[in-house]
């Protein structure tokens, strides 16, 4: 006969999965990578709109507005992509370590 599961209260706690701490370097790369498509975009539209307004004052000083900001945005992201494409090489290497891998896969199982 098996004894009954103790309750949750009285379980001992659980270590965090160590994955879990490649989602910030993840999230970095992604979000640096977003910011340089959105940046190409808006360029892009920038210049269409420029050439297509037959020379607005508005799009003229969108488009300035625009030749300021975009670079600038552009340089965040490829600085973003940068540190966490050098973040997720780190987290690989330190994960693939001996010590690590025994604790991430020695870990008991409920099934």
């Amino acid at each position: 006969m098996t004894q009954p599961e103790p309750p949750l209260s009285e379980r001992a706690p659980q270590r965090p999965n160590p994955e879990r701490r490649s989602d910030a370097a993840i999230l970095c790369f992604l979000i640096g990578a977003g910011l340089i498509g959105a940046a190409w975009l808006l360029g892009l539209g920038g210049v269409l709109a420029m050439a297509l307004s037959g020379g607005a004052e508005g799009a003229i000083a969108g488009g300035l507005a625009s030749l300021i900001l975009l670079p600038l945005t552009a340089a965040v992201g490829l600085l973003l992509l940068v540190i966490g494409g050098i973040w997720i090489v780190v987290r690989v290497i330190a994960d693939s370590r001996e010590h690590d891998a025994q604790e991430r896969y020695s870990r008991d199982v409920e099934r």
